[in-house]
């Protein structure tokens, strides 16, 4: 059997660990003390798994290009997902717009069943386990180097870094590093799926106030670059929550910026809370 390396022990390099261990040997490294750090703090601590929804309506939300994610979406389906985590005995439930939860409202339960899954699958975890370098012949790799010592080969490496969205996690853009070290031309990374700042000084006077249900639009030269509804949160510094995060992709990092948001829908419905 061959010997496969997983680099980064988030969802995606512990999915594709476990697979991969149905016909190899799996090793995965990570660089925290413990696996899915990032995946603990998603959902406010609760963790969207998937979304119940047929999997022919997820492109419908997938921006720029959903075609991209045609083979991967129908090769391993929201279906597969939840069966996975309630195979190993974590139980889910289906919310509003069917947003798929762990029953517990916990983060740490998917964890625990990832964790599981690995266990089960006889993968090696390696943690405390930085990939400082990666080891390469005729731009094929052939080992990694640990925490700056240790050299560990390999005959097929799989590098499930993230991106550079969260250094405390883990995330500093390490994969597009390796990658642009093995020749491969790296796109400049932008900010996606993040909260938005704005300028206005009362902000800090509504920091914590929750708004469902209202429709918000990002403006750029009086052009409407993006409008939606859904549910919006005031921070210290300027708006975030799910509506914000989709937004976010429209704006770049140069030029003026609006957000326009309307309270109509949320008073309407008396939908407003704190």
């Amino acid at each position: 059997m061959a010997k496969v390396i997983v680099i980064g022990a988030g969802p995606a390099g512990i999915m594709a660990a476990i697979h991969a261990s149905k016909k190899h040997n799996v090793t995965i490294l990570d660089g925290n003390d413990r696996i899915g750090k990032k995946l603990f703090i998603t959902g406010k601590g609760r963790c969207n798994v998937t979304n119940s929804k047929d999997i022919s309506e997820f492109f419908d939300y997938i921006p720029g290009n959903p075609h991209f994610l045609y083979s991967a979406l129908y090769s391993y389906t929201n279906e597969d997902t939840m069966n996975f985590f309630e195979n190993v005995g974590i139980k889910l439930k289906v919310e509003r717009g069917g947003r798929v939860f762990p029953m517990s409202d916990k983060s740490s339960d998917i964890i625990k069943g990832l964790s599981i899954g690995l266990k089960e699958s006889n993968v090696q975890v390696k943690l405390n386990s930085k990939v400082t370098n990666i080891i390469y012949d005729a731009n094929k790799i052939v080992g990694v180097e640990i925490n700056n010592s240790t050299k560990l080969y390999g005959d097929y490496f799989i590098i499930a870094t993230g991106g550079a969205s969260y250094p405390l996690t883990g995330s500093r853009g390490e994969g597009q590093k390796f990658a642009k070290k093995l020749g491969h031309t790296i796109i400049e990374l932008k900010p996606s799926l993040v909260p938005i700042e704005l300028n206005e000084s009362w902000l800090k006077d509504l920091m914590g106030l929750s708004l469902k249900n209202i429709s918000l639009s990002i403006l750029k030269n009086n052009k409407v670059l993006y409008k939606n509804q859904g549910e919006m949160l005031f921070t210290n510094y300027g708006i975030s929550g799910p509506l914000v995060l989709s937004g976010s992709r429209y704006v770049k990092n140069e030029g003026n910026y609006e957000a326009a948001i309307d309270l109509k829908p949320a008073l309407n419905e008396s939908e407003l809370d704190k």
